[in-house]
């Protein structure tokens, strides 16, 4: 290990601002002037330590000069050395070192030396060979006819270099940069190779530019072998207002593609990412846009979007102060599955105020004004309706707050109006719907001690909803859908997401919630709940047309979820059961152990009976010694008895240099997107990283990272060492 030794004053504090000590066993006065200390020679001055077994002090000019002739080994703040001989200036100007062993600390660089040279803020080693391998392996080092470091550099300029492997050369540069800090310089990052069965070779090469302290750029060409050669350019911005990306890329012609859909076109992918805020007033900006559905499948240049359905483009800017916020926003989707386009809002404006009427009684009062404008796929087909939706909603609440329990009381008024275009003849343009609505939402909370500091809770809860009812079959669906049912959506007052329907109701829900504290930091180590909602009256609005629900029906399914976490293992589980079939609806339970990056296990399973769903996932990274580890990742398809993914591999790593190699299979849909066509995708991946000096397989990251739940993307030591 690299273990420097305890120093009495600040690091960063100068050596020759305090006085210099000299001491020995024995001193010898000569009439040159010169002084020879002998035994056990110590210099210190501040942090700086020299220890041999003789020293020379002499003037020379008006500079004093100290040599130790028989060894010595100096310490400082970031170094250490032995060397066979040296001479510097006890004003700390100058140090010289011949035959040498030094440590560089910050950086963990190791290595032997003809000579170091230090002047002032500058080290110089000549004929050298240094590592970051610990102590007794040389797994691999670096040859050099002479390295300059200076002073707070980001990268040691060597020339004449040679890098060798278990002492095999394999990469010569007359002048090569080598990094020996974080900080960001312009070079290029790891390389990221790939390889598919289908496309061959895929080879990502990054170049960093530090164009600024606030701004930078990253270009990346690729080859793919099968496919064709492209680039991707990534510029991100900084400033105290706002955060900015916007990334790139472009495949001139995939000749791939071509062969496989019979379109030839060039392949890009263009995203902005922005977030602002100035004073009041915040900006926010998703966009993202491909040249066709497939790519991502093909290509996968962002890794955040790789797998989505969908691609948003969002735009917002909102003021907010005190209980007032205001909105503008546009929002469009750009779909990647063969699904109707949603409707584009362009714009829509909200404007919401909450106040108080007198004591804790509360207000709200909100209105929203949206356009929608059809897909623009629309033109194909038979006309899409459009048009524009207002909806003011108002809103009063009392609430009564107590350690023991809470009540809160509301009351409210829903109105919504339409202007509509391209609607089916004889279908009312303009209508309307007014709804009013009333809710008691109590809680008890009751708690134990249960020894050694832990709290045990139950917390029962209840939830009464009233809302009016409306014939609303007759109005479009812009934005509305059906939310998921869970043990959260049991005390929602809207069944469904967006404002083209509100559910009539008169119900109550009743549901509980128990914990397990940990009394000294309030932390959750068990959490279970369970409740359903008992319907007083019959629900006779639906997403489209009347409704279809069972008027029998006196209570919905339950629903639960539990959560524990014991040391470093956490279990979460989830299920919706309807007693009137007897069996469930939805199922949904997760298991991780995780212990750094080198030793996760996940096992999941979800199913939905509503949706045909029902799939299974086990993955891991576990060690097999001390320095061999294996990898893994199986997503299996009950339903359709297949498997979705598969990736399997080892990770061998030590203090200086680490490989892995990957095999991943992946179900895909066909090209083209042919509905319930799909295909396997298969290929192999590395990563070989040299710490601190280079290395390839960056993707690997991204693929572990995402493909198994609990892994922290790893960063592969910045800049690789550059030529210059």
């Amino acid at each position: 290990m690299y273990l420097e030794r305890d120093f009495p004053l600040p690091l960063d504090a100068r050596a020759d601002s305090y006085p210099a000590r000299l001491r020995g066993d024995r001193l010898e006065y000569t009439r040159d002037g010169s002084v020879a200390f002998t035994g056990a020679v110590s210099f210190e001055q501040g942090n700086r330590r020299i220890a041999g077994e003789r020293a020379l002090v002499r003037e020379v000019g008006a500079t004093r000069e100290v040599s130790f002739p028989k060894g010595l080994l100096f310490t400082e703040p970031g170094l250490a050395l032995a060397g066979s001989s040296a001479t510097f200036g006890m004003s700390g100007e100058r140090v010289r070192v011949e035959d040498v062993d030094f440590v560089l600390f910050g950086p963990e660089f190791r290595g032997v030396a003809a000579a170091v040279d230090r002047r002032d803020d500058r080290l110089t080693v000549e004929g050298t060979r240094l590592t970051r391998c610990e102590p007794g392996d040389d797994a691999w080092r670096v040859e050099s006819a002479r390295i300059e470091v200076r002073k707070d550099a980001a990268f040691a300029r060597a020339r004449n270099v040679v890098v060798k492997l278990r002492g095999v050369p394999v990469f010569y540069s007359p002048w090569l940069r080598i990094p020996v800090s974080d900080d960001r310089q312009s070079g290029f990052l790891f390389p990221s190779p790939d390889y598919s069965f289908d496309e061959g070779l895929d080879l990502a090469t990054p170049f960093y530019l530090n164009l600024a302290p606030n701004y930078d750029a990253t270009l990346t060409p690729r080859l793919v072998s099968a496919r064709g050669s492209g680039l991707t350019t990534e510029f991100r911005h900084l400033n105290a207002f706002a955060e900015t990306g916007v990334v790139g890329a472009v495949l001139a012609e995939d000749r791939q593609y071509r062969t496989d859909t019979g379109i030839s076109s060039s392949r890009w992918l263009s995203r902005v990412s922005h977030r602002g805020a100035f004073g009041g007033f915040t900006t926010f900006v998703d966009y993202a846009a491909v040249s066709d559905r497939d790519y991502f499948r093909d290509l996968g240049t962002d890794q955040d979007l790789v797998g989505q359905g969908h691609l948003r483009r969002f735009a917002e800017i909102r003021y907010t102060d005190g209980g007032l916020s205001a909105g503008l926003s546009a929002q469009a989707f750009q779909m990647l599955e063969l699904r109707p386009e949603p409707h584009r809002r362009v714009p829509a404006l909200d404007l919401t105020y909450s106040g108080r009427v007198l004591g804790a009684l509360g207000w709200t009062v909100g209105a929203f004004w949206t356009a929608f404008d059809p897909p623009g796929d629309s033109s194909g087909g038979a006309p899409r309706v459009s048009g524009e939706r207002a909806h003011v909603e108002s809103r009063l609440q009392l609430p009564f707050l107590r350690s023991w329990g809470s009540l809160r009381l509301g009351a409210g008024y829903r109105y919504t109006s339409y202007a509509l275009e391209d609607a089916r003849a004889g279908t009312d343009t303009t209508p309307e719907r007014a709804i009013a609505f009333a809710d008691l939402d109590g809680s008890l909370n009751f708690d134990r001690d249960v020894g050694d500091g832990d709290v045990w809770t139950l917390e029962p809860r209840g939830y009464y909803l009233y809302q009016g009812y409306e014939a609303q079959h007759a109005l479009p669906l812009f934005d509305t859908s059906f939310t998921t049912f869970s043990y959260p959506r049991l005390f929602r007052r809207d069944r469904f997401s967006g404002l083209d329907r509100i559910g009539d109701a008169n119900q109550l829900t009743i549901g509980v919630t128990s914990r397990l504290l940990d009394g000294r930091t309030g932390r959750e180590r068990l959490r279970a709940s369970v409740g359903r909602i008992l319907f007083f009256e019959d629900q006779r609005v639906a997403l489209r047309g009347p409704a279809t629900l069972d008027p029998e029906r006196s209570a919905s399914a339950f629903a639960a979820e539990a959560a524990a976490r014991i040391g470093r293992l956490t279990v979460r589980g989830g299920g919706v059961w309807d007693p009137e079939h007897g069996d469930g609806e939805e199922f949904v339970f997760s298991l991780r152990y995780r212990s750094g990056n080198d030793r996760i296990l996940n096992l999941a399973r979800r199913a939905r009976r509503d949706s045909d769903m029902d799939q299974g996932e086990v993955s891991a990274i576990w060690p097999l010694s001390d320095r061999w580890s294996a990898i893994g990742k199986w997503n299996y398809d009950v339903e359709n008895a297949r498997s979705n993914e598969i990736i399997a591999g080892f990770g061998y790593a030590s203090c200086c240099w680490q490989a892995r190699l990957l095999y991943r299979r992946l179900i895909e849909p066909a090209p083209g997107g042919t509905p319930g066509e799909v295909e396997s995708d298969e290929g192999v991946a590395v990563q070989f990283v040299l710490r601190g000096l280079a290395g390839v397989g960056g993707r690997v990251e991204s693929l572990l990272s995402r493909g198994i739940p609990g892994y922290r993307e790893e960063s592969l030591s910045g800049p690789l060492a550059t030529l210059r």
